[in-house]
């Protein structure tokens, strides 16, 4: 696309910059919170662990299909999908009346997430000719680190002073403003490319990687000896090593595994990896703690993730 075709693409950087910071606050804005919804809604032993963790889990699982998906039916289309389950699962996250309510409405949260992450990130790339585009990324991508940095603040100031039902009903305003400046700016959504999706790529994966985490989660309860967690391994290895022998044989896979075998692409991975493993690992066990434990406020603890956080934009 040539910089004519796209006249308002400040517009439209500003829009999925805006949905960008959506995603990256969900992540970490819910550790703080947790506390305060334990207290209200009185969650499970691992309850805690799979409101994080089904955000997280769905998102990873679907944004490999959902990258597919925008290519065939359209980037704009897939945006507006996303954007609009995104907003719908953020207000039943603010209804909650129970973990497994909140635990499925987080879940949701993240297959809208995984739809416009991919979504957006390509419209940007079209939007902006080749001299223009590092610029927009670079800003795109540094909106989204501050998300994530600013999460936990943003969580623990609206979870002392107001509600936790806040920092999900924030979503709706910026959802709809995000989609009107969007509708607004975009070009008339085109039909993409016509590809099949991986289907088996896709099921096999998604049933993999949540063994695995039921697994690692439940392990500790269940007994790693027993039989549910025995069995569990089982369907995650069987499960993840099907992916990828599926994967290896398909000209056109969901994930095309042949890319770890260049270096560059590996380290960088191994890199973001081991970043989001301490990111994850600190706003949730980090919040808990200081307020648990060390009896912070929820502003406090807020306050004192951002100062940890705060280097996360430089990795």
């Amino acid at each position: 696309m040539s910089e004519q075709a796209w006249p308002h693409k400040w517009w439209i950087l500003a829009a999925m910059s805006g949905v960008m910071a959506m995603i990256m606050i969900d992540s970490t804005v819910i550790g703080v919170a947790l506390p305060a919804i334990d207290e209200d809604l009185g969650l499970s032993q691992t309850g805690g662990q799979w409101v994080v963790n089904s955000y997280l889990l769905t998102l990873a699982v679907f944004a490999a299909a959902a990258g597919r998906l925008a290519d065939i039916y359209g980037h704009a289309r897939a945006y507006y999908a996303g954007t609009v389950i995104f907003i719908l699962a953020s207000t039943a996250c603010g209804f909650a009346q129970g973990d497994l309510w909140l635990i499925i409405a987080r879940a949701v949260q993240g297959i809208g997430a995984a739809l416009m992450l991919p979504a957006s990130l390509a419209l940007i790339a079209n939007a902006f000719p080749i001299t223009e585009r590092a610029r927009a990324l670079g800003i795109y991508a540094g909106i989204g680190t501050i998300g994530l940095g600013i999460g936990p603040t943003i969580g623990g100031v609206v979870t002392q002073y107001v509600s936790w039902r806040l920092i999900f009903f924030i979503n709706i305003p910026i959802g709809i403003a995000v989609i009107v400046i969007a509708f607004l700016a975009l070009p008339r959504p085109l039909l993409g490319k016509k590809e099949s999706i991986d289907w088996t790529g896709f099921v096999t994966l998604t049933i993999g990687l949540t063994a695995l985490v039921l697994a690692l989660m439940q392990g500790g309860e269940w007994g790693w000896a027993s039989i549910p967690s025995i069995v569990t391994w089982a369907v995650a290895i069987v499960s993840l090593t099907a992916f990828t022998v599926v994967e290896l044989r398909l000209d056109q896979p969901l994930v095309d595994l042949r890319l770890w075998r260049d270096r560059v692409f590996l380290g960088t991975n191994i890199v973001l990896f081991c970043t989001q493993l301490v990111i994850v690992g600190v706003t949730i066990f980090a919040a808990v703690y200081l307020q648990q434990v060390l009896g912070m406020s929820a502003t406090d603890a807020g306050l004192g993730l951002l100062a940890a956080l705060a280097f996360a934009p430089v990795v």
